[in-house]
């Protein structure tokens, strides 16, 4: 009688064990994942306030427009330049006091002419802070 290879039951338990894995390591990539997308619209976020930082230094003023959604974006307002749009990357923007909208001012010296504002950026659980202090200096949290 011929004894090389396996049997039902071997094969049944190595497709359970693959499975197993397989499940496990779905949610791990899945929590990578989000912590990715929220990371990158936050840093895409951030570049869009030294950019109208710049601007605000070349112009002699600029604003920041936020607006929470749905679909959450940002842009600069009076600028051609194209809205950043955080929904691309999955993201939920929630601006601290509730507000569905934030203007962020600069004057020609780059810095900032509103009260401090925190806003966070959220993909499912994972979340970071963007916290604008009064004098526009941003920081990722």
């Amino acid at each position: 009688m011929d004894t090389r290879g396996w049997t039902l039951v071997e094969l049944s338990i190595l497709l359970l064990l693959l499975g197993l894995a397989g499940g496990s390591s779905a949610a791990f990539i899945r929590r990578q994942h989000d912590l990715l997308a929220v990371r990158s619209a936050a840093r895409a976020l951030e570049g869009l306030f030294f950019q109208v930082r710049q601007t605000a230094l070349l112009r002699g003023s600029a604003e920041l427009v936020i607006e929470v959604g749905p679909p959450a974006r940002a842009w600069i307002r009076g600028d051609q330049v194209d809205t950043l749009r955080l929904a691309e990357w999955g993201a939920e923007v929630e601006i601290a006091g509730g507000y569905p909208l934030t203007e962020v001012r600069y004057g020609p010296d780059g810095l900032g002419q509103v009260a401090s504002r925190t806003i966070v950026v959220r993909v499912r659980e994972a979340e970071r802070s963007i916290v604008v202090s009064s004098y526009g200096r941003v920081e990722v949290r």
